[in-house]
């Protein structure tokens, strides 16, 4: 999510909540997407390995022989909020990662970024050449979750 392409799945609501989940202490991976996707729902999403890639990449969690374990104070992720500044002030370690290339050339565009189409999934082309990687409109509509954030 933050190292490479962006992914919709990879939300923060769900990184959160995995960290939340994984606070109480280590579990292991399958154990850990039956409580974020139980089975009896019956939707076949397969987003958890997405959230639980960012959750990694982002530092929160580590994964070791399947158990995943909280990599980070508590406190960090004691709400949305303290997760939320943990990720900001950490953000330069993926400045060659899809996600900074196009929050960098956003704000590049200074004023004019209001000039251009509302629909952001449009904005991919526009963004590919600036930054100088591929940037599709899935990868934009995962990019307005964590821009907001």
């Amino acid at each position: 999510m933050f190292k490479e392409k962006m992914v919709t799945t990879a939300i923060p609501e769900r990184v959160f909540a995995l960290c939340k989940i994984v606070e109480k202490g280590s579990i292991y991976s399958s154990e850990l997407k039956n409580k974020m996707e139980p089975e009896f729902l019956g939707n076949g999403s397969v987003y958890f390995n997405d959230y639980k890639n960012a959750a990694e990449e982002l530092g929160l969690v580590t994964i070791s022989d399947d158990l995943i374990s909280l990599a980070v104070d508590p406190k960090i992720v004691k709400n949305i909020e303290s997760m939320r500044m943990y990720i900001n002030s950490h953000l330069e370690l993926y400045d060659t990662g899809q996600f900074y290339l196009v929050t960098n050339a956003y704000f590049d565009k200074g004023n004019d970024i209001f000039k251009e189409d509302k629909n952001i999934a449009n904005l991919g082309p526009m963004f590919s050449e600036m930054t100088g990687v591929p940037v599709d409109a899935v990868a934009m509509r995962a990019w307005r979750f964590w821009a907001s954030f």
